[in-house]
């Protein structure tokens, strides 16, 4: 219609995250917080109760690491910006996944997707092997579909959530997007002998599986513990720990057990070895090659040219116009 705007930004503004602090301006060079005061104090709260018991379980780890061996230190950034390749891929399958025996509930096509009110959506356990779906996402012009392979022992992923995680989580409690998880383990190696990536991800399933709604949660909570490259990082009692002591979890008995015995670890390696075999949804990448990697409406996000935010924008502008074209 005459006078409209062609691009409407249905999306709220992107919101520095409350474990950052305040950014800066650019405009005037001062500290600008946004949104309600109140929003953004119970935001900050929880956040910053999350890092406290996240801090606490590192703290006993750190005490315990200093009594072992030299740390091996593994960097896997460059530039500031960086993936983890492919390659560590090997560290994984050199011993080759165990069967996958146990698949965990609220998993739909290998990933836990987070809709309205940060709920995961639920599902039944799919058949073991099972290959996920490799179709696109429908292109909406007022709804993102993100889909996102992370690993928990993965530096580059953790700058992904320290910067996103606030404006994903606005988008997904708004209803203008919602978020697929996908939990892969391709830096094993990088723990000497732990396998804490994989330990971590079959963590975030087992919430996944018994405690669905306090799955993203969790997952922010597991980014804030992550140790550093080359630490063997959490116990599987640690883990334990940390997870069962978010509010609201369910049977917190039975989620100890189930991380205890690292009932999902080896579906995590089936499921990252379907990863980097492919088909992806999406025409940009046939497979996985490294994490984070990160989709919206089946487009890959490609950090080194625009922030996520702005990536966000840009694909739902696009298809925005291309609906205008098909009228």
């Amino acid at each position: 219609m005459p006078g409209e705007n062609p691009h409407p930004d249905p999306l709220p503004d992107a919101r520095p995250d409350p474990r950052r602090g305040p950014q800066p301006d650019r405009a005037a060079g001062t500290a600008t917080p946004r949104g309600p005061s109140a929003r953004r104090s119970s935001h900050a709260a929880r956040r910053e109760a999350l890092r406290a018991k996240a801090r606490e379980v590192r703290l006993r780890e750190q005490r315990r690491e200093r009594g072992g061996t030299l740390l091996v230190r593994a960097g896997v950034l460059a530039g500031g910006v960086a993936l983890v390749t492919a390659a560590a891929l090997a560290l994984v399958t050199a011993v080759g996944p165990a069967p996958a025996t146990a698949v965990p509930a609220n998993v739909a096509d290998d990933g836990v997707r987070v809709g309205t009110g940060m709920l995961v959506e639920r599902s039944a356990p799919r058949p073991a092997g099972e290959a996920p779906s490799a179709e696109p996402a429908p292109a909406a012009r007022d709804v993102a579909d993100v889909v996102v392979w992370v690993d928990y022992h993965c530096p580059a992923c953790k700058d992904f959530e320290l910067e996103n995680a606030a404006y994903l989580e606005q988008l997904v409690t708004t209803g203008a997007a919602t978020v697929r998880v996908h939990p892969v383990a391709i830096t094993d190696g990088s723990s000497r002998g732990a396998r804490y990536a994989s330990r971590a991800a079959g963590a975030a399933l087992c919430v996944a599986d018994l405690s669905p709604d306090q799955f993203w949660r969790a997952s922010d909570t597991l980014f804030l513990a992550q140790p550093a490259p080359g630490d063997r990082g959490l116990t599987d009692e640690q883990l334990a720990a940390l997870v069962t002591g978010l509010d609201g979890v369910d049977d917190a008995a039975a989620l100890a057990e189930c991380i205890d015995e690292r009932r999902f670890v080896p579906w995590v390696g089936a499921a990252t070895a379907r990863a980097f075999a492919g088909p992806l949804p999406t025409d940009d990448l046939e497979s996985l090659r490294g994490t984070p990697t990160v989709l919206v409406n089946g487009e890959l996000f490609d950090a080194s040219q625009q922030t996520f935010p702005e990536f966000v924008t840009t694909v739902l502008g696009d298809a925005y116009a291309a609906e205008q074209v098909t009228r």
